[in-house]
């Protein structure tokens, strides 16, 4: 009977899904159990003046072979190669896991033990390269990807629209060459480089045992069933991953379809001897489906992962560039990865004064309150546009130093979510036009960028077009997405916060409304906070499953607000900072994943130098005095956030921009802050103007607490993240010391 009930919910949200898509379903290939597999023998199947792709047909793996090193790389480890291993792990180019349709159990599946050993691979050649296809007879689940010697590169295409399934199983998402970026854990030197936050290390030794890591790419998806939780983890901003292996390296960056993925890599596995970092594509999107009791007594209550029928739409294509010499370390693949950028014409470069500062001003926020025991909300002011002047020129005052302004949460409901992009305006709570036309004018009088922040994501409420009934997006199960925050210190749900996210096909329609707001109102910079931080799922449009075409559309929006000749300042996730002006919220922590071993500037050392880049606020850091010198030593501009005047209704809110929760607020006190925001930035100012726009050559950590960064422009810097006094090669530094 349990076996029958969940078989009917199965159909029935198949059904769901497939009826309220917008985007018909695709009729994707049926599986053919009575396909030829075909083969080819082992030869070289492309070349170029730098690189020969080979394929061995012993082993169903490629071989790429730098012709000026001889050095090899291989989707299974070369050395693993010539030593014969058979291990169904290290041997398996591919992994899957599939959803039985009959039971809506998971299961997964090695491409090694499933489809190799059992004869079932296919291999032809095609334009600088070949096409391997593996059969998994066992699911009826075929899958052909590419291997493609593109210049400097290998490109890998996951080719999802020639997938072939059969009616029991449906394939949920792969493993693509799991051993491509890998290390054997006895080479010394040797680490995974993964884009946590600003960027971490995983060495490989096997001492203290095996760790993992999971991430997806641009953060969580919103659009799953289940609460924000504010936590001190960080997202991956950059959809690249590496390994340093001895005296060589690879980078891969991730071209296409990387919001579909994941970041897996497991560093010291005693068990096969390596370690490796790959990417995992969720071909499908899911949800949880909660069934009560009380409803489904045959059930029990349980909670059940239920897939979408859609596909995502795109081929994901992932390009491996091998690195040797000295580009063979992290800084190599940060080089790698800003040339990347710069020759696909990506990187938007612009010029600002180099010793600007970041300042986000906060308008107010909505709090809830009671009368006579009914509860009601009301948005309480923090900063009029009179006291953001007042703000600005205050600072000014004796001060070489000049901010970027960032005006957030001027709407409606404050930093929460209200009406779409705070209403397409500016509350009157915060004063009128003609105030903040100043505010506009005075900024523009001394030189100062001055940026209004729209939400283009959250809403609560119907208005300007947008209905919380017919513009939301949907979830895998069809359900309309609703999230609301985890607060923090009390660590309870935050129900009455809770918000819509706008649905994705909307979005340049919005772009476009947007665009003749700030024509009309004069504002003459954008920006985009909340579109640069997070990434989510549509359902309600085939397009969007598993957060596709998330990078398209956004770069699309911030170029059409550039061509209208307005100034962008983006968020964190790569495709935002790439097209914006300016980005604020720079990530200068990995987070703190147990797994890490250490971090590093990669973020900076990719994007400094092609324009202003602003780390996360210092103020309202849990420890100031390291903050500061992580945005120091990463080339980071510091930032700070403020609010006029602090109220305490502000405890009952918890709803801030992402990555600060309201507990935080307190810190934001101008009265407060001003004194420290001075003396800080009088304290670094000659620092920054030494740097200038330079970007970062190498990134060095010289010990567990001191740092070395070298600049382009020939400046290094030496900084002490402890407290303690330690050694340099300029000699002694005192506790939290730089020298340059």
């Amino acid at each position: 009977m349990k076996k029958c009930v969940l078989i009917l919910i199965c159909c029935l949200l198949i059904v769901s899904s497939v009826g309220c898509s917008k985007s018909p379903a695709a009729e994707y290939p049926v599986y053919d159990a009575n396909a030829s597999v075909s083969a080819i023998s082992s030869q070289v199947v492309a070349s170029n003046s730098k690189y020969e792709l080979s394929w061995d047909e012993n082993a169903y793996c490629v071989l790429l072979k730098d012709l000026q090193t001889g050095m090899i790389w291989s989707n299974i480890p070369y050395e693993y190669l010539l030593e014969g291993g058979t291990s169904a792990n290290v041997n398996s180019t591919i992994n899957i896991w599939t959803v039985n349709m009959e039971n809506l159990s998971w299961e997964s599946f090695r491409g090694y033990t499933d489809a190799v050993q059992n004869g079932k691979v296919a291999c032809e050649k095609i334009g600088n390269g070949v096409r391997v296809t593996y059969y998994f007879e066992n699911v009826e689940i075929a899958i052909p990807v590419n291997y493609v010697l593109n210049g400097d590169s290998l490109d890998v295409t996951l080719d999802v629209k020639g997938v072939s399934e059969g009616s029991r199983f449906k394939l949920v998402s792969v493993s693509v060459a799991p051993f491509l970026c890998s290390a054997n854990n006895e080479n010394e030197g040797s680490y995974l480089f993964i884009p946590s936050g600003s960027g971490g290390l995983m060495y490989t030794t096997e001492l203290g045992g095996s760790r993992k890591y999971t991430g997806d790419i641009y953060g969580k998806d919103l659009s799953y069933t289940c609460p924000d939780v504010l936590t001190d983890s960080e997202a991956i901003r950059l959809p690249v991953f590496g390994v340093k292996n001895g005296e060589k390296a690879m980078l891969c960056v991730m071209k296409d379809g990387a919001e579909s993925a994941v970041i897996e890599a497991e560093a010291g596995n005693s068990r096969t001897g390596y370690s490796t970092v790959y990417p995992t594509y969720y071909i499908r999107g899911y949800d949880t489906f909660s069934t009560d009791k009380s409803n489904f007594a045959v059930l029990g209550g349980s909670d059940y992962n239920v897939t979408s029928t859609a596909r995502i739409d795109v081929n994901p294509t992932l390009s491996y560039f091998p690195l040797t010499g000295e580009d063979a370390d992290y800084n190599g693949m940060a080089k790698c990865y800003r040339n990347y950028l710069e020759t696909s014409g990506s990187l938007v470069k612009t010029k600002a004064d180099a010793n600007s500062y970041g300042l986000t001003i906060l308008g107010g926020a909505q709090v809830t309150d009671s009368f006579l025991g009914i509860p009601h909300d009301s948005t309480v002011v923090a900063t009029t546009f009179e006291q953001a002047k007042e703000i600005v020129s205050q600072l000014l005052e004796n001060s070489e130093s000049k901010p970027m302004v960032r005006l957030l949460g001027f709407g409606d409901r404050g930093v929460n979510p209200g009406k779409l992009a705070g209403g397409f305006s500016f509350s009157s709570l915060y004063g009128s036009n003609a105030q903040r036309l100043d505010l506009e004018a005075y900024c523009s009088s001394q030189g100062i960028s001055l940026f209004s922040d729209f939400d283009l994501v959250r809403f609560n409420r119907s208005g300007n077009g947008i209905s919380s009934l017919s513009s939301s997006a949907k979830s895998a199960t069809q359900r309309k997405v609703v999230s609301y925050p985890f607060g923090t210190p009390q660590r309870e749900y935050k129900k009455q916060y809770s918000y819509n996210l706008l649905q994705r096909s909307e979005l340049k329609a919005v772009a476009e409304k947007l665009l003749n707001v700030a024509d009309k109102k004069s504002i003459s910079g954008i920006s985009l906070t909340t579109l640069g931080h997070l990434a989510y799922s549509d359902f309600s449009d085939v397009a969007y499953a598993v957060k596709g075409n998330t990078q398209t559309e956004v770069m699309a929006v911030i170029q059409s607000l550039a061509q209208g000749g307005h100034a962008v300042a983006g968020g964190p996730n790569s495709y935002s900072a790439a097209a914006s002006a300016v980005v604020f919220d720079v990530p200068t922590d990995n987070g703190g994943h147990y797994s890490l071993d250490a971090q590093i500037p990669f973020y900076e050392m990719v994007f400094r130098g092609s324009k202003p880049i602003f780390g996360e606020s210092v103020n309202v850091a849990d420890d100031i005095d390291r903050a500061v010198l992580r945005n120091l030593a990463y080339g980071a501009n510091l930032s700070f956030s403020v609010l006029y005047e602090y109220n305490t209704d502000f405890t009952e809110t918890d709803m801030v921009y992402p990555g600060m929760g309201a507990y935080k607020l307190y810190a934001c006190d101008f009265n407060e802050t001003a004194q420290f925001i001075r003396e800080t930035l009088d304290k670094y100012s000659a620092l920054y103007k030494k740097i200038g726009d330079a970007g970062i050559v190498r990134y060095t950590m010289l010990s567990d607490n001191v740092t070395e960064t070298v600049f382009d422009n020939g400046v290094t810097l030496y900084v002490n993240h402890s407290k303690t006094t330690a050694e340099s090669p300029v000699g002694e530094l005192a506790g939290f010391e730089v020298k340059y």
